[in-house]
C-alpha cells in the first residue's frame, strides 16, 4: 500500500468516526472496520488472491478500498446516497477502475448469483440480514 492510499484510509477512518458519533440511529452510522480489522481483511485477500470478490454493504467504500488495493471486485450497498459517496471516495483513492458498485439489496445480488459465481464474499452488511443469505453463500 502506497503512503498516498494508507494517509487517505486513515482520514476516511477519523471521518467515519466523527460522523458515526454524530448519528443516534445506529443505522444511520457508516460503521467502518477498525483499520486492523481492515488490514487483515486486505492481507487475506492478497494471500488467497480471489478471481471474483463480492463486498455487500459498501457503505461510504472505506473497506472496499481496503480489497481494491489488491483485487477488483463488486460492491453492493441498497442506499444511493451511500453508494454516491463511496465512489467518490473510491475516485479519490484511485481505486475506482478496480470497483464495480451495484445499488441493490444484497440479498437479490445473492439470490441471482450463479453457483460458485463468487470466490470470496465479505458480508459487511446488517448483521440480522445474514442467517437469510446462507442458501445462496455457495
Amino acid at each position: 500500500m502506497t503512503p498516498d492510499l494508507a494517509a487517505f484510509l486513515d482520514k476516511l477512518y477519523a471521518e467515519g468516526q466523527e460522523f458515526d458519533a454524530e448519528q443516534p440511529d445506529r443505522l444511520d452510522r457508516r460503521r467502518n472496520l477498525e483499520s486492523e480489522s481492515a488490514a487483515l481483511l486486505r492481507s487475506l485477500i492478497y494471500g488467497i488472491s480471489p478471481k471474483s470478490v463480492l463486498e455487500l454493504g459498501t457503505s461510504n467504500g472505506y473497506s472496499t478500498i481496503w480489497m481494491a488495493d489488491v483485487v477488483n471486485l463488486t460492491t453492493v450497498d441498497n442506499d444511493p446516497e451511500r453508494s454516491l459517496d463511496a465512489a467518490a471516495n473510491l475516485r479519490a483513492a484511485g481505486v475506482e477502475e478496480k470497483v464495480q458498485r451495484i445499488v441493490a439489496d444484497g440479498a437479490t445480488v445473492l439470490a441471482d448469483s450463479a453457483d460458485e459465481q463468487w470466490d470470496f464474499i465479505f458480508l459487511d452488511a446488517e448483521q440480522s440480514l445474514y442467517v437469510n443469505w446462507w442458501p445462496d453463500l455457495q
